[in-house]
């Protein structure tokens, strides 16, 4: 029910899952979150979604060198 008021207000669909990373980590960058912005470009990368270059982006904007597992997934 509750989707069904979203998308009649904002005029939108359903999200599909790459959508959904996408978004949750833009909205992270925006609020300067670069941590939560990789986090949810890492688990989009194990889901096989490819937001690896964001994730390196937001690594990069947080000051930090990539881990192993994230240089994997890269």
């Amino acid at each position: 029910m509750f989707s069904g008021i979203v998308e009649n207000k904002y005029k939108e669909g359903h999200l599909t899952a790459v959508e959904g990373y996408t978004r949750l980590a833009m909205l992270y960058e925006k609020q300067g979150e670069f941590e939560k912005s990789a986090a949810v470009c890492k688990e989009a990368c194990l889901f096989g979604i490819d937001e690896s270059q964001r994730m390196l982006r937001m690594i990069k904007k947080a000051g930090r060198q990539p881990t192993t597992e994230e240089l994997e997934l890269i």
